[in-house]
C-alpha cells in the first residue's frame, strides 16, 4: 500500500492505465473524482487517515492517505479556543 500525504484543501492527481472505479473509506477526509480514464484527483477535506481504492487495467491499488490540517486551519482553531474560553495566549 503506497502512502500519500495532503493537507485540507489541497489536491493531489493519482494516475492509472483504464480506471475503471475509485472508492474512499471515508469521504470525510478525502474527497475522490474520476477526471479521465488515466487521472484522479484527491483533494484533502478534512484531518485524518483513509484509504483510497483504484481499480485500473493492472487490477486494484490501495492507498493509504492521511490529511493533515494547514497552519492557518490551525491558528483558527485557536483563536476559536481562545474566545470560548476567555483566555488569551493560546498559540498553536
Amino acid at each position: 500500500m503506497q502512502s500519500i500525504a495532503v493537507s485540507v484543501g489541497s489536491s493531489r492527481v493519482l494516475t492509472g492505465r483504464g480506471i475503471k472505479q475509485v472508492a474512499v473509506s471515508d469521504p470525510a477526509i478525502v474527497d475522490v473524482q474520476p477526471v479521465t480514464t488515466g487521472e484522479v484527483l484527491m483533494v484533502g477535506k478534512s484531518p485524518g487517515l483513509t484509504q483510497v481504492y483504484v481499480w485500473d487495467k493492472s487490477g486494484r491499488r490501495e492507498f493509504s492517505v492521511t490529511v493533515t490540517a494547514t497552519k492557518a486551519g490551525v491558528e483558527a482553531f485557536a483563536r476559536a479556543i481562545q474566545v470560548e474560553i476567555g483566555t488569551p495566549g493560546v498559540t498553536a
